[in-house]
This record gives C-alpha cells, structure tokens and sequence, in this order.
C-alpha cells in the first residue's frame, strides 16, 4: 500500500546546454521565491547536437528574476566572497539556516593527519586483514574496528590497534549468512537496542542483520508490500529506500531527455506501508557506444544524488546550490543547510578539463581516444555543482565535499555544526573513500596502485573551541588564501 507524496516546498528544475547552441542552457532559480523557475543565458558555440533542446518544469517569474540580477549586483567583480552573518530563519515551517560565503570558505582548523595512523588490508599475510570487495567499514565507541568483506560475506572485527578479534557470518541463506550484505551504518533496527555492532542489509535476501560485538546476532526481516527500490538505511524505525521513478535509458542511444525523479520513500518494516517523502532530479546522462556495447554515463559536471542517514534523521544533496536538506525520521523537511554563494556559471575551458581528466583517468588507449572525442558531441550543464559527497557524524556535524573537476591531492569538506552553521573547510586525501567521520579520526577505503583495498583510519584534530560541537566562528582565512581560493565547484 502506497500513500500519495506530500509536495515539498520548492519544486525542481533542470537544463542542459547544447554544444550546438540548438537551445538555452537554464539554471535554477531562489527556492525562497516559491516554484523554482528557469532563466535562459547565452549558449556556448559548438557542433550542432541531437534534436532535444531543453528541460523546462516552471515558468520564470519577476520575482524569480529580481532575486537572480540582486544576487548577481551583489557579487563583487574581483571574485571575493561576501561577508554576511549567520541567519535562521523560518520558510513555510522549514529552517533555513544561512551561513556567509566568507566564513564558509575559511579553513575551520581542524586537520586530517596525511599519513594513516592504521592500516589494514595489502600485507601479503592472507589473514583476516586481507579484504575482497569491501562493502562498508566503521569504527565503534568502544574503539573496535568492523569491516564488512563482500568476497567472504562475513563482518571482521578489530581492535582498536588493528588486531584481528573475531568474524560473523558466511555465504548463506541461514541465520547470520549472507549473500549480498552492505553496511547500513551503526544504528541498531530498534530504539531499545542499545548494544554495539553494525547494521547490514542483504539486498538478495532482504533482510537485515544486526551484528554485535558480543558476538551475536540479530535479524529483521521486513514486511515488503512492493518495490521500495534500492534500500539505503533504517531512520527512527522505518527503512529509507530510494526509487528511480523515471524511464530507462537503457537500448536508448543518445541523451536522454527527461529521466524523471527519483524518490525517497519511508517503508513500515511491519506493515509493508509506503510514504514517498521527496522526489530529487536524476542527473542527466547519455548512452554512448565503446567497444560495441552501449554505456550510460552522466553528462559532464552531473553527479550521482548524495544522502547520509543518521539515527533519527536523513539528509540530501539533489541540485547545483550550496545546500544540503534536512528530513526527520517521518519524513518532513525540516531544515535547509546553506551557503550564502554563487554557484559558478561551466567554461568552454571547465568542459575542456573535463574532458582532460576523463581521459588521463581511462584504462586503455582505445578508452582514451574515445573520451576524447566524445564530449565533443555532447550536451552539457551549465552550472558546476556546489558538493559531491555527504556525511554525518553521531556528534551531529555534516559533511559536503566540494566538487571538483580535476582533484589535488586533498578535497575539501564543508562541515555543517548541529545549529546549521557552516562552520568552515577541511581537507581530506583525495584518493580516501571516506566511511566515517568520528570525533578524532577519518576512517576511510584506499586502494594501492594494484588496486589492493585497504582500510585506513587518519587522526582528525579538531579545534578545542569546536570539539566538543561548540559553533564558534573560525579564524580568519589565512595569508595565503586569494580571491580564487574559494568557489563552489572547482
């Protein structure tokens, strides 16, 4: 049984520029304004493209358009930020809580250690530190140490120096067996389960198993009336799925011209009822054929939709602004997380170091002069995402990685404190697959230039203002930061 979605506060809109200039890239307008309208701005020169011109879902308005040339008078021409205060303030029941572009972009003072302090994982022993398709890992209060290994389907746990202690599970259908786990984060499926462990989810068998460390386990096997889609987390006692609800491009050469939403729904694990909560734009993607079989891969400067699931509450990463939104465990909207930023207009030149990275990124020669000759022909967006990756920490703090068309050595994260405040940068190695922030470590996937997999855990020194989740403002930027050190999306 499905109930009809409630419509959140600010519809979506979406647009693509054509390398052809056969239609009008769009971007979207200020939520705050109502319906989210589109604004048309000059197309790039380029090859003529495919016979869909564009995407639009909303009419501009006056409003719309008076808000976008204010922001746009507001910006000052050397490309600094704008100083502006921390606001909260209420928009139709949703928090909006809106930190300035210039203590956003600070770097808040904490530092992430460059070299692991432990590694598991590549040191030829064959033990149970050597991993196979690692499909989550997480350090627990106590200190241990779980790592769910896809290969063996079983969950090792460590000590907090890295010493093996004991497993749960194998291939299976049985109790404690698995076939296709995947970690789902360190809440237990109940809120008067208190005991430590990790969270797993069999997307074969359906079911979810608590494993803990007193060396047992416990199932949850939910009612499921229908599809949910893919399962993605437990919030205050539901289980949060999203569903692709729009066409697929599969068989379907070209770009795909309107992919539909995809949603977030919250599923009754004991009655099988189904509330979608949001609906979020699906990236834009293309069908490509290499080697003589078809590929989708996204359109230059889209990426996947984030989201991060805490204990009571989820959040999302859905559009190009420097936002991140806020439900609660039924559902609602709640709070929106905002920087008070421009979100930065795409260059012939970015679609060029695209192109550049995806090609010195390839596997092969014959991959290589493929990417270079397919974005060519293809449309692309005209704004640069604002963030890429999201994460929350059981102390509240969330996360957003800035995106970046062609990384350094480290990225940078936004961290959010509990209040919404934006409080500044930190950057993070670029080559760690971040699992879990903690309140002094990073604990994170790595892989060797063999593509061994390994766990790593780096020492994050937080501030003594802000470690405890005071909120305090950051320093001021340092020296070396110029006009062009800051910018959502690189």
């Amino acid at each position: 049984m499905q109930r009809d979605a409630p419509a959140l506060p600010h519809p979506f809109a979406a647009g693509v520029l054509w390398p052809g200039g056969s239609g009008p890239p769009i971007i979207p307008g200020d939520p705050d304004a109502g319906a989210i309208g589109l604004i048309a701005l000059p197309v790039l020169a380029g090859e003529p493209m495919g016979p869909v011109r564009h995407l639009v879902r909303h009419a501009p308005s006056c409003g719309l358009l008076f808000a976008l040339v204010l922001a746009a008078c507001r910006a000052p021409p050397d490309g600094t930020c704008v100083d502006t205060p921390f606001t909260v303030r209420d928009s139709a029941g949703v928090v909006i809580a809106t930190t300035g572009e210039c203590d956003a972009r600070r770097a808040v003072g904490w530092v992430v250690e460059t070299h692991p302090e432990l590694e598991l994982g590549g040191d030829g022993r064959g033990d149970a530190s050597e991993f196979f398709r690692i499909q989550g890992a997480r350090q627990l209060a106590n200190g241990m140490l779980a790592v769910l290994d896809g290969g063996d389907r079983e969950v090792r746990f460590f000590g907090e120096e890295g010493g093996f202690l004991f497993s749960l599970g194998r291939e299976g259908r049985g109790p404690g067996e698995f076939l296709d786990p995947l970690v789902m984060g360190l809440h237990p499926p109940g809120p008067d389960h208190d005991s430590l462990g990790i969270l797993v989810y069999d997307r074969r068998l359906r079911r979810f198993t608590w494993t803990s460390t007193d060396s047992s386990f416990r199932m949850v096997s939910p009612v499921f009336s229908e599809d949910v889609g893919r399962v993605v987390g437990w919030v205050g006692g539901q289980l949060l799925a999203r569903r692709y609800a729009g066409v697929s491009v599969v068989g379907v050469p070209g770009v795909h011209p309107d992919p539909g939403p995809e949603a977030f729904l919250l599923m009754d694990p004991g009655t099988g009822e189904v509330r979608v909560v949001a609906e979020v734009p699906v990236p834009g993607s293309f069908e490509h054929v290499f080697d003589g079989m078809g590929q989708a891969e996204f359109l230059p400067f889209e990426v996947p939709i984030r989201h991060a699931v805490g204990r009571d509450r989820f959040y999302v990463v859905a559009e190009k602004r420097p936002e991140v939104w806020e439900f609660d465990g039924e559902g609602a909207l709640r709070r929106i997380l905002r920087v008070d930023a421009r979100t930065r207009v795409a260059t012939r030149e970015d679609l060029e170091a695209f192109t550049r990275m995806r090609v010195r990124t390839t596997t092969s020669p014959e991959a290589a002069a493929h990417w270079g000759t397919v974005y060519r022909d293809t449309p692309w967006r005209r704004e640069i995402p604002a963030f890429d990756e999201l994460q929350v920490d059981d102390g509240g703090f969330v996360w957003a990685r800035r995106y970046s068309i062609d990384p350094g050595p480290f990225r940078q994260w936004v961290v959010f404190a509990p209040e919404g405040r934006a409080l500044g940068t930190v950057d993070v190695p670029t080559e760690l697959r971040v699992e879990q922030f903690g309140h002094g470590l990073v604990l994170g996937l790595w892989r060797d230039s063999l593509k061994v997999e390994h766990v790593r855990r780096h020492t994050l020194l937080r501030a003594a203002n802000q470690a405890q989740g005071s909120t305090s403002p950051p320093a001021p930027p340092t020296p070396q930061e110029g006009p062009e050190a800051w910018e959502f999306g690189d």
